[in-house]
C-alpha cells in the first residue's frame, strides 16, 4: 500500500505554511496577483482535501534547497507583520 499525503506530516506542515502566506500576505493592490493567490489557496486546499498518493523516490540536493527554511520562516515573519 503507497503512503498518502496524511501519512506525511511534514508534507502537510509545508503546504500549510504555504496556505497561511498566499492568504495572509500583500497583493500590493493588484488584482491580478489577488486572483492568483486564491487560486494557489484554492488548489492547495484541493490536494489537501483529495489526499493523494506519494510517490516515493530518492532525494536529490539542489542548491536552492540550502536557503529554503530560511525563506519560508522569513516570508512567514513578513506575511505576521502585514496581518498584525
Amino acid at each position: 500500500m503507497s503512503e498518502r499525503l496524511i501519512d506525511q506530516p511534514n508534507w502537510i506542515y509545508l503546504l500549510r505554511e504555504f496556505e497561511t502566506l498566499y492568504r495572509h500576505g500583500s497583493a500590493g493592490g493588484s488584482p491580478a496577483i489577488r486572483s492568483h493567490r486564491k487560486k494557489v489557496r484554492e488548489e492547495l486546499s484541493r490536494i489537501i482535501g483529495d489526499n493523494p498518493p506519494l510517490a516515493e523516490r530518492e532525494p536529490t540536493g539542489k542548491p536552492v534547497t540550502a536557503h529554503f527554511s530560511r525563506a519560508l520562516d522569513t516570508g512567514g515573519r513578513c506575511a505576521n507583520n502585514a496581518t498584525g
